[in-house]
């Protein structure tokens, strides 16, 4: 009879407690993270970056997870973050092709949604008036990557190794979509436009992982063409360091260009190694994703008190920058 009343006793104790934690948390607003993969170097840069602003909104609940990249993991995290009741999401999505299905969630428990950094569809954004996108332009970072190759590539005729006049390249792709395709045709018609003739060796899709791109362009370089490459182009920096090591592997050297200016890319420019890279600005987009889901948490308008355009009514778009050896020394530490 003691242990059924103490029983009794706790089960009190513990509704009791789970009313009050309901009760203290209903009066905070809460915001639901879902980040497609910690261990990705850029994504550990925002995260970094979105951590230092939350702290200007102690006000609010934030609830962080990872998604290991995997789309089945975070379609469980969502649901998991709507049965909690947050009052917006910010998703960094592992596959584009299920932005539909994470509106429909979004949309039936009436919560706002921001994706940022990976690409959404536009037509799941379109079907929801509460539905965001902060990343940066894909198509700018192909054209501004291509500026930056063409600059390069003039200034060094070395470069041309079978002094043909044209840009023998191979082209390390990130993953079989929106963002990669565009910016790997910007690249190339960048290119084209800045009087570059340009021939396409090999191109492949690397994943945006280093090892991956490690991989491919030790095949590369011991294919028929290999002797033909005289410049690497990559969809992003991991990638980029990734053909690197496959470089240095075989004692060869090439310039190299990726996108994003990771710090280890940075470094390595400042050696000599990497000729160039295009800012893609983590720090803005975690100020931009924290600054929109905080507002939308508090029941604002996403753009209250921002610096920032829509680029439309659905998205916004943080600039990019080429780095080469001549600006280098404006972003080292």
């Amino acid at each position: 009879m003691k242990t059924m009343k103490r029983s009794l006793l706790n089960a009190f104790v513990y509704t009791l407690m789970l009313g009050a934690n309901a009760s203290y948390a209903q009066s905070e607003p809460r915001i639901g993270v879902t980040i497609y993969k910690y261990d990705d170097n850029f994504m550990m840069l925002m995260r970094k970056e979105m951590n230092k602003e939350m702290a200007n909104f102690s006000h609010l609940k934030w609830f962080m997870n990872d998604a290991q990249n995997s789309q089945v993991k975070q379609l469980k995290q969502i649901e998991t973050l709507l049965k909690h009741q947050v009052n917006v999401l910010a998703v960094n999505i592992v596959h584009a092709n299920e932005s539909k299905t994470i509106v429909e969630k979004a949309k039936l428990s009436n919560v706002p949604v921001v994706f940022f950094n990976r690409s959404s569809d536009n037509q799941a954004l379109e079907s929801y008036d509460k539905a965001y996108f902060v990343s940066s332009d894909p198509k700018e970072a192909g054209r501004i990557q291509g500026e930056l190759i063409a600059k390069v590539w003039k200034s060094n005729p070395d470069f041309d190794l079978n002094k043909d006049g044209k840009l023998q390249f191979v082209l390390l792709k990130g993953e079989p979509s929106d963002v990669s395709a565009e910016r790997s045709q910007a690249v190339v018609e960048s290119l084209n436009q800045q009087g570059v003739q340009a021939e396409e060796i090999y191109s492949d899709t690397a994943r945006w992982r280093r090892t991956l791109a490690r991989n491919k362009m030790n095949e590369w370089l011991v294919e028929n063409r290999a002797a033909e490459i005289e410049v690497v182009i990559s969809n992003n920096d991991e990638m980029a360091i990734g053909a690197l090591d496959a470089l240095n592997a075989h004692e060869k050297r090439l310039p190299i260009f990726g996108i994003d200016a990771l710090p280890e890319t940075l470094a390595l420019m400042k050696k000599g190694e990497i000729a160039g890279t295009v800012l893609n600005d983590s720090s803005a987009q975690a100020k931009a994703v924290v600054k929109l889901v905080s507002n939308l948490a508090q029941g604002k308008p996403a753009l209250k008190d921002t610096q920032w355009e829509s680029h439309s009514s659905k998205t916004i778009y943080l600039p990019h920058i080429g780095i080469d050896k001549e600006n280098l020394g404006q972003f080292l530490p």
